[in-house]
């Protein structure tokens, strides 16, 4: 389940488009591997900050047994990493070296993780009595990389080696990862977050991102292909805005936000009904409609570039 869409940036210089374009690529390939899936939980864009530090992660996946940070990389021409974990590339056919971004995935880690301890009351439930925090959860990092990327892997570690991917072999390498900790053996098991943790954990993070001056949150990006992007682009208009989310049965406004297994949804405190928070497009009458949360306003977008930000006083 998509959970969160990039945000949208002005991609003014190259490098930024480049960048922009691998992070869409493996956006859209997240969204069509887990895009239908109940389990499986993709952050796209994240940006948490602990203390002065911040995180920008491109892209998160949250499931029973922890998380994957993804790092995407514009690299077009190749990428190699020696026995020292040094990587370097070439750029208008000359090496140059560069930073991991393994390295980087890792320090994303961290600050995430410490975030989460320090909330970790709200979040976790207690188990015999005792406060559960978020050490012993998996943690994984992966660098997906351009699709016309020419990976050298002769001289690479195999534990860096496997971190390493294309965009478009992200969600086979995301699957694998999960598939190898969910099989792990009793004398190895990482424990497991329950349903209501999980659904804790991503509001809290949702909440808790706070984009860029230059960034407007919540808009999907699921098209790879430039061509179509642009055609996307144009169609975009400026989102209507609602206040409050009609019930279904009583057409009151008067209801409250909430998410749960199906995501998100309203319930009515005067008729006690549960309204999914769902609507037609307007422009192309679509019903695959996706929400996404930031704070109080819940933003319902179409693929076409119509959407609806719904808020609640």
């Amino acid at each position: 389940m998509i959970t969160k869409d990039r945000d949208s940036k002005p991609d003014t210089d190259p490098r930024q488009k480049a960048g922009a374009q691998v992070e869409r690529d493996v956006a859209f390939y997240l969204r069509r591997e887990f895009g239908e899936t109940s389990d499986v939980f993709i952050i796209n864009d994240l940006r948490v900050q602990l203390k002065n530090e911040t995180a920008q992660i491109d892209h998160l996946v949250i499931y029973n047994k922890g998380f994957i940070i993804i790092e995407s990389k514009s690299i077009r021409g190749e990428v190699k990493i020696n026995e020292q974990l040094e990587w370097s590339r070439t750029v208008k056919g000359r090496w140059t070296g560069m930073p991991s971004p393994i390295e980087q995935a890792k320090l994303q880690s961290q600050l995430l993780k410490a975030l989460l301890n320090e909330n970790a009351q709200s979040l976790l439930e207690k188990v015999a009595f005792l406060q559960g925090y978020f050490g012993g959860r998996c943690w994984d990092q992966l660098c997906a990389a351009s699709n016309d990327a020419l990976i050298d892997r002769n001289s690479a570690p195999k534990s860096i080696s496997k971190k390493l991917t294309k965009a478009e072999s992200i969600g086979s390498a995301v699957k694998k990862l999960i598939k190898q900790h969910r099989s792990g053996t009793i004398l190895n098991a990482n424990p497991n977050f329950s349903r209501d943790e999980l659904y804790r954990i991503i509001n809290f993070l949702i909440d808790q991102h706070t984009p860029t001056a230059t960034s407007s949150a919540a808009d999907i990006e699921i098209v790879p292909s430039s061509t179509s992007r642009d055609s996307a682009e144009d169609k975009t208009t400026k989102p209507s805005i609602e206040y409050g989310f009609s019930c279904k049965k009583c057409q009151s406004k008067e209801t409250e936000p909430k998410y749960g297994k199906y995501g998100y949804y309203v319930f009515c405190p005067q008729c006690k009904t549960n309204t999914a928070m769902r609507i037609r497009c307007h422009s192309c009458n679509s019903s695959g409609l996706k929400v996404t949360k930031k704070k109080d306003t819940y933003s319902i977008s179409c693929d076409c570039g119509e959407g609806t930000q719904v808020v609640f006083r």
